[in-house]
């Protein structure tokens, strides 16, 4: 449930950020793309420091790492339940 809701809530945080340049005056329009960029080379790390231990377990399927980038915590929240069989 939770996951969900995070999910939801980073795809209206990505999409607000891509349509801030429109929506806010400058020179305020920066902020948030500068904000979503960090966030994504922030992802980027955690993606590269996790992903060799999630291949040799085994657990890494198809589009995980699209969606530790886009998800972040929330992503990695739902390999771990993954990882550890439990459902919700």
């Amino acid at each position: 449930m939770f996951i969900t809701i995070g999910k939801i809530f980073m795809v209206l945080m990505w999409l607000a950020m891509l349509v801030s340049p429109v929506i806010f005056l400058p020179p305020y329009n920066w902020i948030l793309p500068l904000v979503g960029m960090f966030l994504l080379l922030l992802h980027g790390v955690q993606l590269l420091a996790i992903r060799g231990t999630l291949m040799e377990a085994g657990v890494l399927k198809k589009g995980d790492n699209l969606q530790i980038l886009l998800f972040g915590f929330f992503a990695m929240w739902q390999i771990h339940k993954r990882m550890t069989g439990k459902s919700s």
